[in-house]
């Protein structure tokens, strides 16, 4: 196998058909997709998207994929989740991403992997990804970053430190728009009530290959 050279991750819930898209377009649209490591964290109780992940063969022909389950608490825990991907991930770019993305960029990964040596904020729009050198270097991920819609004050860090690297306009884009019970605005805004729980969130790893 190829050595791993960028991570992305995606933290998902209730949107099966759209994670699919947004894994297959990761792996189908970058040169080298045995170079990605893509991690899926999933609510413990999202049944659908669960399955999914198990049983699709067009997604598990991808064999650098792994799958964790945690329960249920929203975008409060990114800061919490992105320090743990950081943790086990092999790749030199990391790539927060979410199950609404498209990535619309042919040969991404190679275009990504230029700043590979560099600190860098790698931007397209509100999207990013850090470089392993950007993420030790300024210390993203740690206590000090609440990331939770926290993109335009990263976004404003990386251009004050020459961090910045634009990519594109049109890496990629939303392309699922269906409202779920986590949507962060509106009547269907969900609230995580015990915060308490955050404190100790373990991630258990499942293995979708058998």
């Amino acid at each position: 196998m190829s050595e791993i050279a960028i991570t992305v991750s995606i933290m998902s819930r209730g949107r099966r058909d759209g994670l699919k898209d947004t894994i297959l377009r990761f792996f189908q649209w970058s040169k080298h997709p045995e170079q990605i490591e893509l991690f899926v964290l999933l609510d413990d109780d999202d049944d659908e998207s669960i399955n999914m992940m198990m049983t699709d063969e067009d997604i598990k022909k991808y064999k650098t994929m792994k799958l964790f389950l945690g329960p249920r608490v929203g975008f409060h825990n990114f800061s919490g989740w992105m320090k743990f991907v950081y943790s086990i991930a092999q790749g030199d770019v990391i790539v927060p991403a979410a199950d609404d993305f498209k990535v619309n960029m042919k040969n991404w990964d190679e275009v990504f992997l230029q700043f590979r040596d560099e600190p860098a904020y790698i931007g397209w729009r509100a999207r990013l990804a850090l470089t392993r050198k950007a993420i030790e270097q300024h210390e993203f991920f740690t206590e000090g970053w609440k990331l939770e819609g926290a993109d335009g004050h990263m976004f404003e860090y990386a251009r004050e430190h020459n961090l910045y690297r634009r990519v594109g306009k049109w890496f990629g884009k939303a392309h699922y728009n269906d409202k779920t019970s986590d949507d962060h605005y509106g009547e269907n805004k969900w609230e995580l009530e015990d915060k308490s729980i955050l404190d100790n969130l373990v991630y258990e790893e499942i293995d979708i290959y058998g």
